[in-house]
């Protein structure tokens, strides 16, 4: 489908206010996951928790998605040809985001599961390791592949027209099989990781609550059976990482159904193309302003340094 530049401008006449509002949303993810960056870093709790280590890559992303959405809602408000080119890789940039997010949030998932394990600490500790490696190869391939993409797909047209997702077909495809495998993967290992804490939270310990005498003076020890102070703390503290990589699985469930509702309705009729185009952007966003929320909300340490009570 090609987008005429007289369909453009008619398009970015509707959308005008529906860009500022994306742009405002853009900066308040960018201030968000800024804060929660620093955070990460302050907080030597959250540095040496190899859980949250991991969140800090996808604090990562969901920041340099924040700014690029930015610069995306920047250049189209400020529409020119001669930053055609800026526009399609700005483009390509949340597109590489988003599927760096999904990728990432899979290996927390992945992550969280094996730490549940009766494993051995250097076991959990070489497995996070290779997980680490897997990791930073997806995401070469990933980085890779949208650059290709988007070398080979640039050609004659304005901004609109240059990012228009007819126009890549093929990231569509990968795109869209990146987040049905990561859901897939986010939501098996999460429930697996549920049933594994709540089977641990199970084990018990045995404790002498009382010792009684009969007349013939032979003690009668009452016992009871209650999970270990130890394997509480820690189950308590799965239980936090579990609910917190949850949150953002769902979170970005319910923005990928959305966006591929949106991938479909274009598919199913062209000329809606120009009027969806902005909210396929502004999901994402919001995506990264939720996330940076319940990190703040939910993670104590980041909690503390943002109300001043930090010890």
């Amino acid at each position: 489908m090609n987008v005429t530049k007289d369909e453009s401008q008619v398009s970015l006449s509707q959308n005008f206010t529906f860009t500022r509002i994306n742009s405002g949303i853009a900066c308040m993810s960018m201030a968000l996951n800024f804060l929660v960056l620093v955070g990460f870093l302050a907080a030597k709790k959250l540095r040496e928790n190899p859980f949250y280590r991991l969140l800090i890559p996808l604090t990562v992303v969901h920041l340099i998605g924040s700014t690029s959405g930015f610069g995306y809602t920047i250049v189209i408000l400020t529409y020119s040809e001669k930053v055609r080119y800026v526009c399609v890789i700005i483009f390509t940039v949340i597109m590489s985001c988003t599927a760096l997010s999904f990728v990432q949030t899979a290996i927390l998932s992945l992550d969280r599961y094996q730490s549940t394990l009766p494993l051995p600490t250097s076991v959990i500790l070489n497995r996070r390791k290779i997980l680490g490696y897997i990791a930073a190869t997806v995401w070469l391939i990933l980085i890779l592949f949208m650059v290709v993409i988007t070398g080979t797909t640039i050609g004659d047209g304005d901004c609109y027209a240059l990012q228009s997702f007819h126009s890549r077909p093929e990231m569509n495809v990968f795109g869209s099989l990146i987040i049905l495998v990561s859901l897939s993967i986010d939501i098996l290992f999460c429930i697996l990781t549920f049933l594994n804490i709540r089977k641990q939270s199970r084990a018990v310990g045995t404790h002498v609550s009382s010792i009684r005498t009969n007349q013939t003076r032979e003690g009668q020890i009452s016992t009871s059976n209650y999970p270990t102070t130890t394997m509480q703390y820690k189950m308590k503290n799965k239980r936090h990482a579990l609910t917190v990589i949850s949150f953002l699985i769902v979170t970005h469930a319910v923005t990928s159904v959305s966006r591929m509702v949106i991938l479909v309705s274009i598919k199913n009729d062209p000329s809606t193309l120009n009027s969806v185009r902005d909210v396929f952007i502004v999901l994402q966003l919001i995506t990264y302003v939720l996330d940076s929320v319940f990190c703040i909300i939910s993670i104590r340490p980041l909690r503390e340094i943002f109300t001043c009570n930090a010890v």
